[in-house]
């Protein structure tokens, strides 16, 4: 058995912890990219290589370094071979955590506890395929007791396939991700993603109003099916903000077909951010903010693969000022929502766990927010840093806990991976004599921070939950 019942769990009281009230908790999964359509259509998949390696850049990232073929990594050759090729390359993770996440992965799902080598690859392989036929979307979904998934989608897609899901035992709930309104240094890409939101919308996108009316049709269609959070990805907060006036020159000029400058970004950024701002706080939403990572650096690859497919790095950009700037513009306005901060390099822990604290509001809860280990943090050491600064500069008890933030079905015990390094930081705390030895008390506080928190934050109906409660 490759992973024991004390995985990660250095104390006796981390273990009760653990087992005891973390490990039966519901997930609350609220922001990935799982493919809506594939929930709603209850996919069946073919065998292993397809729910264990299509859609996993994680995973490509670690084949591709080891010198493996892409066309074994994501491209058309036979599904055994490409899963022999990742067998191969697991070994060589020691240290990563793709080495015990892909063992999870087998032993939840699968129940398959064989260590993961070339010995036994043939074995997992047929046991595995012999399986999955059985284990649709559903099946995988209710093994992890999933009861809410935060799909990640554009205002241009369609919405057909979460109105399907209403009502089900899984609350699926798409996030409001306009981002590429901001890609106005992106001409061609632009002009494109305006044509594909105004046939969305069944109407004319030529001037900024005209834009602004279809994205904020988006959003409010996106409330009717239970959207409640609006998602951005940037390198910074933006701090410059242009007028109306400003804006309608940027938009003119990229319609027009021309590139536009960094400041002229900046600002068309910093202008839709206070409309995506108000709308948010009018519907009670939750703003989401990942800043930092540099994203599609190997540009033969980006330009051979798209974007999304593990060419992202951690970024080094400054943080915590800019961000300031931002949330005390959105505040003066009284428009800035609910908000969550992510960073993708560790080095801001510490700034962006105390700046949340300066953005408060009466009567709110948890007003802005410093979010879980996300991306190149998500491992042990890296959890355990995000809580450490999060206890010691804000409320560790009003965290909200985890998020896969995958495009896999199999990366839920990535939330497993999360409770057990809770456990065990609070098992370490009252070792120390920092933390009360009092199993109760604690062992709330680890089920608010695993499920309950974020129920309450988010404002999600979860069904599954509710029907038990």
């Amino acid at each position: 058995m490759m992973i024991q019942d004390d995985f990660l769990l250095s104390t006796k009281l981390s273990e009760d912890l653990f087992h005891g009230f973390a490990e039966s908790m519901p997930i609350f999964d609220y922001h990935c990219h799982l493919p809506p359509a594939e929930i709603a259509e209850d996919r069946v998949f073919n065998n292993l290589t397809e729910i264990w390696l299509d859609g996993d850049h994680y995973k490509w990232r670690a084949m591709r370094a080891a010198g493996v073929a892409e066309h074994l990594v994501t491209g058309d050759a036979d599904p055994y071979d490409r899963f022999l090729a990742w067998v191969e390359v697991l070994p060589r993770t020691l240290g990563n955590p793709l080495f015990f996440w892909s063992h999870l992965e087998l032993d939840r799902v699968f129940g398959i506890r064989l260590p993961i080598t070339q010995t036994n690859a043939l074995a997992i392989w047929e046991e595995a395929n012999s399986l999955i036929k059985d284990l649709p979307v559903s099946s995988i979904l209710r093994n992890f007791k999933v009861a809410m998934i935060g799909t990640t989608d554009d205002p241009a897609d369609g919405l057909q396939h979460h109105e399907a899901l209403v009502g089900g035992d899984v609350a699926v709930v798409p996030s409001f991700r306009p981002d590429s309104a901001f890609a106005v240094d992106r001409p061609d890409f632009w002009q494109a993603w305006v044509a594909k939101l105004a046939e969305r919308c069944g109407a004319h996108i030529d001037r900024l109003d005209d834009l602004l009316g279809c994205l904020h049709q988006r959003h409010l269609a996106f409330h009717q099916v239970g959207g409640r959070i609006c998602d951005h990805g940037l390198s910074s907060a933006p701090t410059v903000f242009f007028t109306i006036q400003e804006a309608q020159a940027v938009f003119d000029k990229v319609l027009a077909g021309e590139t536009a400058t960094a400041q002229e970004k900046e600002g068309f950024i910093g202008f839709l951010l206070e409309r995506f701002c108000q709308w948010d706080r009018e519907k009670a939403w939750v703003k989401q903010l990942h800043l930092g990572p540099l994203r599609n650096v190997n540009r033969k690859a980006w330009e051979n693969l798209g974007p999304d497919t593990g060419f992202d790095t951690v970024g080094d950009t400054p943080q915590v000022e800019s961000l300031a700037r931002f949330l005390d513009h959105m505040d003066r306005q009284r428009i800035l929502p609910k908000t969550i901060v992510y960073n993708s390099n560790p080095r801001d822990n510490e700034s962006l766990s105390a700046l949340v604290g300066a953005f408060p509001e009466e009567e709110v809860w948890g007003k802005v927010q410093f979010g879980a280990a996300w991306w190149f943090n998500d491992h042990p050491r890296g959890i355990e840093s995000q809580l450490q600064s999060l206890a010691t500069n804000s409320l560790l008890g009003q965290s909200l806990g985890m998020l896969t933030d995958s495009r896999s079905f199999l990366s839920f015990p990535r939330h497993e991976v999360f409770r057990r390094v809770l456990c065990d930081f609070l098992g370490k705390e009252v070792a120390k004599g920092v933390l009360p030895n009092d199993l109760e008390f604690l062992g709330s506080v680890v089920q608010d921070i695993c499920f309950r928190n974020a129920v309450r934050y988010f404002g999600v109906s979860v069904p599954s939950y509710e029907k038990k409660a």
